[in-house]
């Protein structure tokens, strides 16, 4: 027991599961696993249907033993250079550049380095003119949604339920990179729907508020005196009619 608790200092683990590494999940040690349902520890098939930590046959063999992933994905291992090699050749294939720009949506994590790494041949492809074709064509090249959508469909009475369900959507993907030059604004509107007299938008906002925290991480610290009165005013008046589904 002595040396596991030296083992778990000094950052160490003797086996695979839910091994703390750049994912934050809890440290497993041989006397002390970590259960592959614990919800603090990505791992599995979550893991890979997470486009912000899924890093595909990048995966390395500690890795692959820390997160459940054995017989999940190929036994092949490629670095992320191999990957992004294998890609840009992939996208040099297409003729049409709208299907260059079609290929680049689908990525996630490669998405930014593929950019900066070959940004004069690729910045035709995610820029003018060929995103403004995207555009026009946005019906037939859509999959899946990615980012914030509002249309006037909502404008209206539930224009601002409608915003924070976006916001909530929007930030549940996010990572906090892309989150924290927006969290100012973000927050104090959404502290505003929360004084708004409809349930139906005060329980989008908290919902919405739950989401940023988590996806914000430890950048939503700065944040705590100011939504923690509202927060304890929900919960002061929590059987009250009104309060009750917050």
């Amino acid at each position: 027991m002595d040396s596991t608790l030296e083992s778990m200092k000094d950052g160490e683990s003797t086996v695979g599961g839910g091994v703390e590494d750049v994912y934050g999940e809890d440290r497993a040690t041989e006397d002390q696993l970590v259960t592959p349902w614990t919800t603090s520890v990505a791992s599995g098939y979550t893991l890979l249907r997470d486009p912000r930590h899924n890093k595909g046959l990048a995966f390395t063999e500690r890795e692959r033993d820390s997160h459940y992933l054995r017989g999940l994905l190929p036994p092949a291992v490629s670095t992320q250079e191999l990957q992004e090699k294998k890609l840009m050749q992939s996208i040099r294939n297409y003729e049409v550049p709208l299907y260059k720009y079609v290929a680049m949506m689908e990525l996630e994590r490669l998405f930014y380095k593929l950019l900066i790494d070959n940004v004069e041949e690729l910045l035709l492809v995610v820029y003018t003119p060929t995103v403004g074709e995207a555009c026009q064509k946005y019906r037939s090249i859509f999959k899946r949604p990615q980012g914030l959508y509002i249309s006037l469909k909502e404008k209206g009475k539930f224009l601002e339920a409608h915003a924070a369900s976006a916001v909530l959507n929007f930030s549940e993907n996010c990572t906090p990179d892309i989150l924290t030059p927006y969290l100012d604004g973000i927050v104090s509107k959404l502290l505003m729907l929360l004084q708004n007299g409809k349930q139906m938008v005060q329980e989008g906002a908290l919902t919405a508020l739950a989401s940023v925290a988590d996806s914000s991480q430890e950048q939503f610290q700065k944040y705590y005196d100011a939504v923690m009165p509202y927060l304890k005013a929900i919960l002061v008046n929590a059987n009250d009619k009104a309060n009750r589904m917050l």
